[in-house]
């Protein structure tokens, strides 16, 4: 879309001159909505520390998938969202707008992820934990006392 403006333009003379300048302005629309800019009260997105330790398991169920990472080939195809995306066909929602009434759900449907993979599966086997507790994190995130990471 174009936009003619008239300008009034004044020469060093004192002389004043009208001119017309054209200006082209893009408007851009998507058919997409908007998401809100934070989340509902009651989501785990809402609290910080849960939101946190959501983020930290799909990054270790992430560490755990990546290719190259003790199983598979190296340059296969990975999607970091993907774990994002399982989270929003289980539970209906966006992962940080799920209910913080079911955390404790969300947090065994990650465990059991992480657990599931070839990597999670060798650790548990040699009785490495492959992430850490809630409490753990908490502890650790709060640098309160030193936390063993896995």
């Amino acid at each position: 879309m174009k936009v003619r403006r008239s300008v009034r333009i004044e020469k060093s003379s004192g002389d004043a001159a009208e001119a017309t300048v054209e200006h082209a302005t893009n408007i851009r629309r998507t058919d997409r909505p908007m998401r809100p800019t934070g989340y509902p009260a009651g989501s785990i997105g809402g609290d910080v520390s849960r939101r946190n330790y959501i983020e930290y398991l799909a990054e270790r169920y992430n560490q755990f998938r990546r290719p190259g990472f003790g199983f598979g080939p190296s340059n296969a195809n990975f999607s970091y969202a993907s774990i994002f995306e399982s989270i929003e066909r289980k539970f209906k929602t966006p992962t940080y707008f799920i209910p913080q009434s079911r955390f404790g759900e969300l947090v065994d449907f990650l465990k059991g992820r992480i657990n599931s993979t070839v990597s999670g599966r060798r650790g548990r086997a040699r009785g490495i934990p492959n992430y850490l507790s809630f409490e753990e994190f908490t502890v650790e995130q709060a640098g309160d006392g030193p936390a063993k990471k896995p």
